[in-house]
């Protein structure tokens, strides 16, 4: 049932395989490429998390202290870092004054480039699908607001592969993603810690059942977790990624930064106090938990 939901639909045995002539596709040769070149780094592992959105290389104890904190979103490609990524492309478009409609026309163009390279995960496509209708809202002044162009961006997803609906990582995106929007005017803070905390804590709140539904846990200091890890992701660890596979001599001081942060985790993981495990709630409870939550 699983593999079904990814479009496949057998099993096969091979006895013997035999290379008859190389993948001509171009995003493998670029994927390939850009793997040749992050295996040359002593932080590959966070590398290609950041930048192709694989995770395999990553211990699978590293893994589990990430997810057993709350902050696994972090190692997933999603809106935070297409944000950055179309931050950083618009930046450097208007210091070689390339701006107005043709900068966002470019910028667009790489996200759906990169959301084919990293594999039209749900978090990547919906960032990227949400980035474009924003971005065609303000350029031709539709006046849609926020959470119609969620709506859209939920329609077309859903449209492309109806799958996504029993995808694990679709239902915490769009979950997460609904309440942030409905409750944008209540989110924002001058103070970049408040506005975390707040963020943070709906964040928990909203995905609370689907945790609890899949994985029988949770920790309440997700959010207190959140502000350390939050900041050192997007503000260093992830930039530092991005400049350190253009220039690799910076990849020394990555892989320094990459091991206190796995440090910081298991120390952060070693207090289970507000960790708790739940039996799996019956639909009709989730479905009154957002209701309530909602009113």
């Amino acid at each position: 049932k699983y593999l079904e939901t990814k479009k496949i639909y057998y099993l096969m045995d091979i006895s013997s395989i035999k290379k008859i002539a190389n993948n001509k596709n171009i995003f493998y040769k670029i994927i390939n490429l850009i793997d040749k070149r992050i295996n040359t780094y002593k932080s590959k592992k966070y590398l290609k998390a950041f930048i192709l959105g694989k995770t395999d290389l990553l211990d699978d104890d590293i893994k589990t202290n990430y997810q057993e904190l709350g902050v696994s979103h972090l190692l997933a490609i999603s809106g935070m870092h297409i944000s950055l990524f179309s931050g950083i492309i618009l930046f450097l478009l208007k210091k070689c004054h390339i701006g107005g409609n043709i900068s966002y026309f470019i910028t667009i163009l790489f996200l759906l480039f990169y959301m084919k390279l990293t594999g039209n995960t749900s978090s990547v496509s919906r960032a990227v699908i949400l980035f474009m209708l924003l971005t065609f809202n303000k350029m031709f002044n539709f006046k849609l607001s926020t959470l119609k162009i969620w709506c859209f961006t939920f329609s077309i997803i859903i449209f492309k592969n109806p799958y996504s609906l029993v995808d694990v990582g679709f239902q915490f995106s769009f979950t997460v993603s609904f309440y942030l929007i409905l409750l944008q005017k209540n989110l924002t803070s001058n103070n970049y810690f408040i506005g975390l905390l707040k963020i943070s804590f709906v964040s928990l709140l909203v995905s609370l059942p689907i945790s609890i539904y899949y994985f029988y846990q949770v920790n309440f200091l997700s959010i207190i977790w959140n502000l350390i890890f939050v900041p050192l992701v997007s503000i260093i660890i992830f930039p530092l990624s991005l400049i350190t596979f253009i220039i690799p001599y910076f990849d020394a001081l990555l892989y320094l930064l990459i091991n206190i942060m796995e440090s910081i985790a298991g120390v952060c993981n070693s207090i289970k106090m507000f960790q708790f495990i739940f039996g799996k709630p019956s639909l009709i409870w989730i479905f009154l938990y957002y209701l309530i939550i909602t009113l």
